[in-house]
């Protein structure tokens, strides 16, 4: 065992390979212990770890995005509508959908936009307790179902888009927003972000709910349902 793993470690200089040599190694003595009456064999995985490695620091992500930025997009799509650059419609679905991100923090392309108009009426059923939309495990990057708590601000906006949409109708435009800014962005009217030299993407909507929602009382046990209150007030305005 020690020739062994004195050999992947000489052999490979990735750790990542190294790692799935012995990883296959220690797998072949599993199945020689369940296969033989000899236990032994599981034993002699302790020999094939890898050294212990200094973990490096990982850097902050660049893309800062605070609740002023969050803002700002709310802002600039009310601007852009009342200036007649987008129509009513397209503004009502742009903004329920960004609404719904910053909210949440559910992941655009896995989940928002797989989401149906079914599943919200289903969740609105029950808006006099504590409404909730049902996720489903093929609605989710990782294939896990959950839960997600709907504020009141997530209803109000996103209650006008139920008119004609029922059943297995998407309810989120998610590439027709993304086209929108892409096309901002070309024409030169990209929406900025605040704390960095950059420029808005749908992405960093999850970016934001991630280290906010120790802010706004997540809990550590189920990150996705949040203490919505204290972060209303920041959207009243808009």
């Amino acid at each position: 065992m020690e020739a062994l793993r004195k050999y992947a470690l000489d052999r490979f200089c990735s750790s990542h390979t190294q790692a799935k040599f012995l990883g296959y190694a220690r797998a072949f003595l599993s199945y020689l212990t369940k296969t033989s009456p000899d236990s032994r064999y599981e034993s002699f995985r302790l020999f094939l770890e890898l050294p212990k490695a200094v973990k490096t620091c990982k850097l902050l992500t660049r893309r800062i995005v605070t609740i002023e930025d969050v803002q700002n997009v709310l802002s600039v799509l009310k601007s852009r509508y009342k200036r007649g650059e987008l129509d009513e419609q397209h503004y009502v679905a742009y903004n329920a959908l960004i609404v719904f991100v910053a909210f949440t923090g559910q992941r655009p392309y896995a989940t928002i936009s797989r989401i149906t108009a079914g599943q919200f009426e289903e969740a609105l059923k029950f808006r006099s307790s504590k409404p909730t939309l049902d996720i489903s495990a093929d609605q989710d990057k990782i294939r896990m179902a959950h839960y997600v708590p709907l504020h009141p601000r997530i209803i109000e906006a996103v209650e006008p888009l139920l008119d004609g949409k029922k059943g297995d109708e998407l309810m989120f435009p998610l590439c027709a927003l993304i086209q929108w800014l892409i096309r901002g962005r070309e024409a030169g009217n990209e929406i900025p972000l605040r704390r960095r030299n950059g420029y808005f993407v749908l992405s960093d909507l999850r970016k934001f709910m991630e280290p906010h929602g120790d802010v706004i009382g997540w809990d550590s046990s189920n990150r996705a349902h949040l203490n919505a209150r204290r972060f209303w007030g920041c959207f009243v305005a808009l």
